[in-house]
C-alpha cells in the first residue's frame, strides 16, 4: 500500500512538474497570435501593463493581454516598417525611434512625426530613447551622434563639437540620480549636466569592450553593460564586477523580480544569470537565438524580443491574471491576405487565416480561370498560413489566387511583372 501512495505520489509530482515547465514559456508569433511580424525588435511595457512592440518589417504593435493592434503604413500614418527603439514619458506618450522617418510620438489617439524635414532633428535614424527627470529626450543615432530634445529644440553632441568618441551611439539610459549614459562603438559615455563628458574605454576602465550595445540601471543604480563579448555591472564610479563572458553581442539585459539578470545576444541565444551561476536558454524554448530587446512586467513576467516572436517566461509559471485570452487567442475572421510583393518577378508571399480548424482549398488561376498550380488541399489547423510561390516560370500577366473554406470563397489577383 505504501509503494502505491508513493507511486501515485511520484507520478502526480511528474505530472505537476512537467506542467509547470510546460508553462514556464510561452512563445507568441504570427501564427498563434495577432502579432503583425516575427521579427520583433523592441518591448516596452507601459504603466497599463500594455506592451508595445517594435519590429523589423511591420511597424508598431500593442498587445494588452487580450487584443493585438498592429500600426503600419496600411492602417495608419506610421510613417516606417521597422521600429529601433521606444520610451515612454510621464504622460504615458509613446516616443518611437524608427529607421528612416525619425521619431513618432502616439498619444494613443493621434500620431505626430518629427524628422529631419519638418524640424531640425540631424538624423532619422534613431537606434534608443531616453527620456530624464526633466521630460527632457536623449537619442542615439546611427551616424550622427546624441540628439538633446527639450521638447521645442535640438542639441546635437557629435565628435567634433564634444567628447563622444563616436558618432555610433547604440543606447541611451537615464539612471536613478538622473544621469545620462549613452553606449557607442568607442566606449561608455557619462553625460554631466554642463554638457562635458566622461568617456570610459578599454585604457582607461575595466569595461570589457568599447562596444557597448545596452545599458541596464538596477534598483542599486549600478549600470550593467552589454558589450561586443559579455556583461559587466559598474557602480558609476570606479567599481567593476560581476563580469560574464560570451562569444556573441549582447543586444540587451534586464532583471526580473527574482533578481536574475537575463541576457539577450545577437545569435548567441539567452542567458540567465543568478548569484554567480550563469545558464544558456535552450532555443528550442525560445525558437531564435537573436535576442533583441528584453523588459519585465508588474507581474514578474519577462517579455523576450527576438527574430521569431515574443517570448514570455516566470518561473513555475506565467502570471495571466486577468489576461484570460493570454495562451489561446483565436482569429475572428477568415482571411486571404494580399500577397506581397505584388506585383512580382520570381516568387511572392500569400498568407491566409482561419479562425477553427478546417478543410481548405489555396490555388492559382489564369485569367481564363485556367488552375496553374494547387497550394494547399486538405485539412488545416486555426491560425495565419504563409505560403511562398515560385513566380519565374510563370509569364508576365495577371493571376489570380483563391482561398475556398466550407463557408466562404476569396480571391484576390497579382500580377508578374519582370
Amino acid at each position: 500500500m505504501k509503494k502505491e501512495i508513493f507511486a501515485l505520489f511520484m507520478s502526480l509530482t511528474l505530472i505537476m512538474s512537467v506542467f509547470a515547465q510546460e508553462n514556464d514559456w510561452f512563445v507568441f508569433n504570427t501564427a498563434n497570435s495577432g502579432l503583425s511580424d516575427n521579427s520583433v525588435s523592441v518591448i516596452k511595457i507601459d504603466k497599463k501593463g500594455n506592451k508595445w512592440l517594435g519590429t523589423y518589417n511591420n511597424g508598431l504593435v500593442k498587445f494588452d493581454g487580450k487584443k493585438w493592434t498592429a500600426y503600419n503604413k496600411d492602417n495608419s500614418i506610421f510613417p516606417d516598417k521597422s521600429v529601433r527603439s521606444i520610451a515612454i514619458d510621464s504622460k504615458n506618450n509613446k516616443w518611437i525611434g524608427t529607421r528612416d522617418n525619425g521619431l513618432v510620438v502616439f498619444d494613443d489617439k493621434k500620431f505626430t512625426l518629427i524628422d529631419s524635414i519638418n524640424s531640425k532633428l540631424p538624423s532619422n535614424w534613431i537606434t534608443s530613447i531616453a527620456i530624464d527627470n526633466n521630460d527632457v529626450k536623449w537619442l542615439g543615432t546611427r551616424w550622427k551622434g546624441i540628439v538633446k530634445y527639450d521638447n521645442k529644440s535640438f542639441v546635437l553632441y557629435d565628435s567634433l563639437n564634444s567628447q563622444l568618441p563616436s558618432c555610433q551611439v547604440w543606447c541611451v539610459s537615464v539612471d536613478k540620480e538622473g544621469t545620462v549614459w549613452a553606449g557607442t562603438t568607442g566606449g561608455l559615455v557619462k553625460i554631466l549636466d554642463n554638457g562635458s563628458m566622461v568617456v570610459y574605454n578599454t585604457s582607461n576602465s575595466g569595461i570589457l569592450s568599447n562596444r557597448v550595445w545596452s545599458i541596464f540601471v538596477d534598483k542599486d543604480n549600478n549600470k550593467w553593460l552589454g558589450c561586443e563579448n559579455g556583461v559587466i555591472k559598474f557602480d558609476g564610479r570606479s567599481k567593476w564586477s560581476d563580469k560574464i563572458e560570451t562569444t556573441h553581442w549582447v543586444l540587451s539585459n534586464a532583471l526580473d523580480a527574482d533578481n536574475n539578470n537575463w541576457i539577450g545576444t545577437y545569435c548567441g541565444g539567452l542567458g540567465k544569470y543568478t548569484r554567480n551561476d550563469f545558464n544558456w536558454v535552450t532555443k528550442e524554448d525560445l525558437n531564435s537565438n537573436a535576442i533583441y530587446s528584453i523588459d519585465v512586467d508588474n507581474k514578474g513576467n519577462t517579455w523576450i524580443a527576438s527574430a521569431s516572436g515574443l517570448a514570455v517566461y516566470k518561473e513555475h509559471g506565467v502570471n495571466k491574471k486577468g489576461e484570460t485570452t493570454f495562451f489561446n487567442y483565436k482569429f475572428s475572421n477568415i482571411e486571404l491576405v494580399q500577397n506581397y510583393p505584388n506585383p512580382c518577378d520570381y516568387s511572392t508571399s500569400i498568407e491566409y487565416i482561419i479562425p477553427e480548424s478546417t478543410p481548405v482549398y489555396l490555388n492559382v488561376t489564369d485569367i481564363l480561370g485556367n488552375e496553374i498550380c494547387k497550394l494547399a488541399d486538405g485539412y488545416m489547423e486555426q491560425g495565419k498560413h504563409k505560403i511562398e510561390l515560385k513566380t519565374e516560370s510563370l509569364p508576365q500577366g495577371i493571376y489570380f489566387y483563391s482561398l475556398k473554406t466550407s463557408q466562404t470563397t476569396i480571391t484576390k489577383k497579382f500580377i508578374v511583372n519582370r
